[in-house]
């Protein structure tokens, strides 16, 4: 086996994780972690910060279960669960933002920590949601973004024209445009 490749075995059995947004105008993948990593501070942390554990843990699972069953269901082509994770999202920041702040003064530090840190991670989690909505309905996901969509029909045409008589520009054959005969490389 050669060295390179002992270096690189791994490489390729290591999982691939996407980048977040491998679809145009797509957050769902963002909206799927804040979700569960919300859901596993609110099981995780509920010990720390719920103020009546036997009447609170009731609505923390459910809570959590509801925010890990959107999570498993959220896909480019459902408006339906991305509706519902901006609902659930929303309620969820305004639920936990007021919880901390109103016992913030008669509570501990970590207990605002931790709802102050879930009620943030709702508020992300709505901020994508809403935001892939509003691409959802617009019919935006999956298209690329038209830098000339908002212009005029005067200045797409005149674009047109000047796309036109532009000259390619040569390339080595790497993708590097070859300097001009008259630059020596003194700057």
């Amino acid at each position: 086996m050669h060295r390179n490749e002992q270096e690189n075995w791994l490489y390729k059995y290591r999982p691939h994780y996407p980048r977040f947004e491998q679809i145009p105008h797509y957050y769902g993948d963002a909206v799927r972690m804040l979700f569960l990593v919300a859901a596993v501070v609110m099981l995780g942390g509920a010990p720390f910060y719920a103020d009546m554990l036997k009447q609170q843990l009731p609505f923390l699972i459910a809570g959590a279960a509801v925010m890990v069953m959107l999570a498993a269901t959220t896909s480019p082509w459902s408006v339906m669960v991305m509706r519902l994770n901006a609902v659930v999202s929303g309620v969820g920041a305004v639920v936990f933002e007021y919880w901390a702040l109103m016992n913030y003064q008669t509570g501990t530090p970590v207990e605002f920590a931790l709802r102050q840190a879930i009620a943030l991670m709702c508020m992300f989690a709505f901020y994508f949601a809403l935001k892939t909505l509003r691409s959802m309905l617009m019919g935006t996901v999956g298209k690329q973004a038209d830098l000339t969509e908002f212009e005029g029909n005067e200045t797409k045409e005149a674009m047109e024209e000047l796309e036109q008589f532009s000259e390619p520009v040569p390339e080595d054959g790497l993708g590097h445009v070859p300097a001009l005969e008259d630059d020596h490389g003194s700057d």
